[in-house]
């Protein structure tokens, strides 16, 4: 797996990961947003997008994301996942604990029966339509007539099959608290789908954001969603820290 690193070598960590199709050399557009939070801004990029063999899974993520924290030594971390990206880092926050300290979920893609009953975006519904006769072919010619090149169709590809084969399986009751920022217009993030994949978690906080917005943070440039929630993150871990500094009772 390919994995990119930006902002504060000695930041809090983060690992982002990227919707469908980008990789996470993407992260380079944040780099400035994650020094000014103190930010080490980790984005695995999802093996499929480079190797076409893998078999595309959520433990296909996981399991390396968690080998690379581990061989670099990062024992607390903040889970972040944007559009197609949410439901990876969901998984990684469910299946890392303890090191996962919580998930965040930026106009997060949803359960796929319901995101497919209520997404709105006429791109989608047309992917959509290919994707249910599993035409990988037409599926091809369809990103290639948007000008997609044939390394993120295939990735789009995947993360779709992960999407609809393993999501509605995969078990959902995470204990960490997760951060949702939403916007309730937004045709490629139907809330409705969020709030299904969301049903078994214990504890969540909803931002109800219109920059939350596919549309808003394509036309964006000064990030502003991302600064909200790398700033979100500094405060958490700031006063978990707090929390843990030893405390003197009496005087010397």
């Amino acid at each position: 797996m390919n994995i990119f690193e930006y902002g504060s070598k000695d930041g809090i960590p983060v690992v982002l990961f990227f919707g469908t199709p980008q990789r996470g050399d993407v992260g380079a557009e944040l780099d400035k947003h994650a020094l000014r939070h103190n930010i080490r801004l980790i984005c695995p990029t999802r093996p499929w997008y480079d190797d076409q063999s893998v078999s595309p899974s959520f433990d296909a993520v996981t399991v390396p994301v968690l080998d690379y924290l581990k061989k670099q030594g990062v024992t607390s971390v903040h889970a972040v996942g944007g559009s197609g990206g949410g439901p990876f880092a969901l998984h990684l926050a469910i299946q890392g604990p303890p090191k996962i300290v919580d998930c965040t979920l930026l106009a997060s893609m949803g359960l796929p029966d319901s995101f497919v009953k209520h997404v709105t975006s006429p791109p989608t519904l047309e992917l959509l339509k290919v994707f249910e006769r599993r035409d990988y072919a037409s599926w091809r010619e369809k990103c290639a007539k948007w000008g997609l090149l044939p390394d993120l169709a295939h990735g789009a590809w995947c993360d779709f099959i992960t999407f609809f084969d393993d999501l509605p399986k995969m078990n959902r009751e995470i204990k960490k608290p997760v951060y949702v920022y939403q916007s309730k217009n937004d045709p490629n993030a139907p809330m409705e789908s969020v709030q299904e994949l969301l049903a078994d978690a214990l504890n969540v906080e909803w931002h109800m954001d219109e920059s939350a917005d596919h549309i808003s943070m394509a036309n964006d440039e000064t990030g502003q969603v991302f600064d909200k929630i790398f700033a979100s993150v500094r405060i958490r871990s700031y006063a978990a820290n707090q929390l843990l500094q030893p405390t003197t009772v009496g005087g010397p």
